[in-house]
This record gives C-alpha cells, structure tokens and sequence, in this order.
C-alpha cells in the first residue's frame, strides 16, 4: 500500500510545472509567434529536461503534443519511434501548411510519422514496423489513411505478397475518397500481375469512370493512358458518350480539358478512335478563357507527340488550320 501512495506522489510531482514552465507551455498552447524563435528553443532547453519534454508529447492539447515532439525530433531523436508508436491512434487533427499555398487537417499521428521521416531519424526497420502497422490496422486507423496512400504510391512497382488479400478488397469495395488515393491504389494492385485481376482491375475503372466524371484530372483516365490494355477501350468510349459528347470544354493555348483524356484514347489506334477524334476536332463546343481559342492547335500538337503514323492523315488536316504562334505557346507550356 505504502509503495502504492509513493507512486502516486511521484507520479504527481513528475507531472507539476513551475511557473516558467507553464507560461511557456501556454504560449505554445495558443501559438504565439514567439515559441517559433531560436532563442525560445534555448529557453526550453534551459527549463526543461528530456523527461519532461516526453512527457508534454501527451498533452491534452494537440498543438503542444506536436510542438514538444518537433522539438525533440531535433534535439533528442532517439526518444522518438516509442513515442510516435504510442501516438498511432491520436486522431485529433491540425491545420497544416502541406505546400507554399495549400493547408489541409492532418492528425498528430500522420504529424508524427511525417516530420519524423522528412528529417530521417527512424531506421529501416522502424519503418518497416510503422508500416506494417498501418497496414494490418488500416481499417481502425482511419486518420492514417494518407501515409497509407503514400507507401502505395512510393512502392507501386513492388507490391508485397503479404498486402495483397487487403490490397484486393480495397479495389473491390472502390471508396476511394480523391484521385490520389485511386491512382496509388490501382496503380499497387497492378503491378501484383495477376491474370485473374484483370476483369476486377477493369471494373474498377469503369466503376471508378462513372462516379467521377472529372475529364482533365481523372484517375482512371490517367491509368488506362499508362497501361492501355484493349478491353479498356470501352470504358473511353463510353466515357466519351456520357461525359464529353456534345459537352462543352475548355481548349485555348493555356489548357486543354479533354488533354487526358485524348492522351489515353489515342493509345487504341482504331477506326473508331479516327472518328471520336474527328467528331471532337470538327465540333465546335469549346470555349476559352486565355487569350486564344485553340481547339485545332491542341489536338494537332497532342498527335504530333503520339508520333504514330496512324493519325498521319488527320495531321494532314489540320496544318492549314493551325496558328504557329499559339502552337509554339502551347509548346512552351508544355515543357
């Protein structure tokens, strides 16, 4: 009993701040500019020790967990991997800078791995366990799913045998909430190579072509452009009949909306691609919102890459049309 009283004085005694302490503890709480200033990190260094900087990592409140944990990612990385692994089912969500000019919620779990692995401080084998981790609980750790889509996408040409049953039902159930998770998905599961997929992975762009039908930033689109199988050209053709046919789309020397779209459709040199092609060049539902309309400029620059003979007699075509000024800015833009 009396060693059990003895904890809970420790205990409590372990977990008291000082004065300075809590007042930097509370700017850190409320994001004062000031606890982002090298001076502020010696003050930290000088009032508090490594225990209790590990201790403040479970905090009640987020922005002082992530705090704490950055700093001790540069001053002590060591006490980290335990940390983070602890951490794994923190959801609580921080709005984040993820480029010079995007912000999205992330979670103190996904914050964690994150910073931890842009600054290197886990080995191999931490990686590897975080990973199968996430892997094995992907169901339970929703707030992890970005990290899980991101080692789709980093490992896409070496699938692992031991993912495959998970990776599998994924494509089957197809609730993929963004293009990045589709195409990291779909992308995985292809490279398994298994025959008896093929029909799985073709109804899961075809499924995925009518739920989103996004032309110019198009998962799908942009998988069957990368692997154009020929019992794929179906779902362009019925994607062209729902989604562009006598639709009106942009084409002028900044874009083109139907770009994708037509990259993936003139991997099938077929007659009935020759008339998609000639319907959508001889239709005139474009609009602009550059300086040009340049539906004849962007379709003739697009085949001239393809450099397939095939498309030789609508090159012919269309070189009396085009504007060389607007093609050459349509070249520029392009590289």
């Amino acid at each position: 009993m009396l060693s059990k009283y003895l904890f809970l004085i420790i205990l409590l005694f372990s977990c008291s701040y000082n004065n300075g302490q809590k007042e930097i503890i509370n700017k850190i709480s409320i994001d004062n500019p000031e606890v982002y200033s090298n001076s502020f990190e010696k003050i930290i260094l000088k009032e508090f020790n490594v225990k209790e900087l590990e201790n403040l990592t479970n905090d009640k409140n987020p922005k002082t967990r992530i705090y704490f944990y950055n700093y001790l990612i540069k001053n002590h990385p060591k006490s980290c991997f335990d940390i983070c692994l602890n951490h794994l089912k923190d959801s609580s969500r921080l709005l984040t800078s993820t480029s010079y000019d995007t912000q999205e919620y992330l979670s103190v779990a996904e914050l964690m791995i994150t910073k931890a692995r842009d600054k290197n401080i886990f080995s191999m084998q931490e990686n590897k366990i975080l990973d199968s981790i996430i892997f094995t609980n992907i169901n339970n750790y929703n707030h992890l799913e970005s990290l899980f889509y991101l080692y789709l996408h980093k490992n896409a040409t070496t699938p692992k045998v031991e993912f495959y049953n998970l990776i599998r039902n994924l494509v089957r159930l197809n609730n993929q909430s963004n293009y990045f998770q589709q195409i990291s998905l779909i992308n995985y599961f292809s490279n398994y190579n298994i025959k008896t997929d093929n029909i799985l992975i073709e109804n899961y762009l075809a499924a995925s072509l009518k739920k989103d039908s996004t032309i110019y930033f198009n998962s799908a689109l942009e998988f069957i452009r990368n692997n154009p199988r020929a019992n794929y050209f179906h779902i362009l053709t019925d994607f062209y009949k729902q989604n562009i046919l006598n639709k009106t789309t942009r084409s002028d020397e900044c874009f083109f909306e139907l770009k994708l779209f037509c990259e993936a459709l003139s991997k099938f040199p077929n007659a009935e691609t020759i008339v998609i092609l000639n319907n959508l060049i001889n239709s005139n539902q474009y609009i602009s919102q550059c300086n040009y309309l340049a539906k004849n400029e962007q379709f003739y620059y697009l085949l001239k890459k393809t450099n397939n003979s095939y498309y030789q007699t609508i090159l012919k075509s269309l070189e009396h049309k085009v504007d060389t000024e607007i093609l050459a800015a349509i070249e520029k833009s392009d590289n």
